[in-house]
């Protein structure tokens, strides 16, 4: 679900190194570091398909070279097969439940995340109450975030108002914090300078 050189190599196929050896066309080994990415891309791609399998079916999928074609294979196999929309739904909700903000993510990045995550659990069948649905942004949010979550929460019409509406109220206080974040590490900037000079000062005392 996160791995996306692999879904690359299930949308594109698999990027097999060929060359052609007199009139007979044959695999090469990778010799660049490119190629030798796009090769463990296309291994791990093929690899996972097969774990995914029952071991009854292993067998049936195994002469499948091509990454792509053995998605194709095994979705059509198994695609609208109830106990596999039963997995995808039992994996998403485990999503929900351990989803939290990214280190490196922006309030928007992680919104859009839960959003999506949301439809994909609504078109399995699955609902959720607006009051969870806005508990799970507000309980996903960086430390920096705790008191405007806290605030957020415990408001009356955290249960009615509406995921985008919760969102663009936070955006307000983006600004705010990031200021806050800026100013702080200033501060510490200008601590650090201070000490510096304090500590010049008191060497150039000395050699005096």
């Amino acid at each position: 679900m996160t791995d996306y050189s692999i879904w690359e190599v299930f949308k594109n196929g698999n990027k097999v190194l060929r060359g052609t050896v007199g009139t007979v066309e044959q695999e090469y080994e990778p010799t660049t570091a490119e190629e030798k990415q796009d090769r463990r891309n296309e291994m791990k791609a093929r690899a996972t398909l097969l774990m995914t399998l029952p071991n009854k079916d292993q067998l049936k999928f195994y002469l499948y070279q091509d990454a792509k074609l053995l998605m194709e294979a095994i979705e059509k196999r198994y695609g609208g097969n109830k106990e596999s929309k039963k997995v995808q739904r039992i994996l998403l909700k485990q999503q929900c439940e351990n989803f939290a903000a990214l280190s490196s993510e922006t309030i928007d990045q992680t919104f859009n995340r839960l959003q999506k995550l949301i439809s994909q659990l609504e078109i399995q069948g699955e609902v959720i109450s607006q009051e969870d649905m806005n508990l799970k942004l507000l309980r996903s949010l960086p430390s920096e975030w705790k008191t405007h979550a806290l605030i957020w929460r415990n408001k009356v019409e955290i249960g009615t108002i509406s995921l985008d509406d919760l969102y663009n109220n936070l955006k307000i206080y983006e600004s705010k914090l990031t200021g806050s974040s800026s100013t702080s590490q200033n501060s510490q900037n200008v601590a650090f300078v201070s000490n510096n000079t304090n500590n010049t000062n008191s060497t150039n005392k000395a050699d005096n």
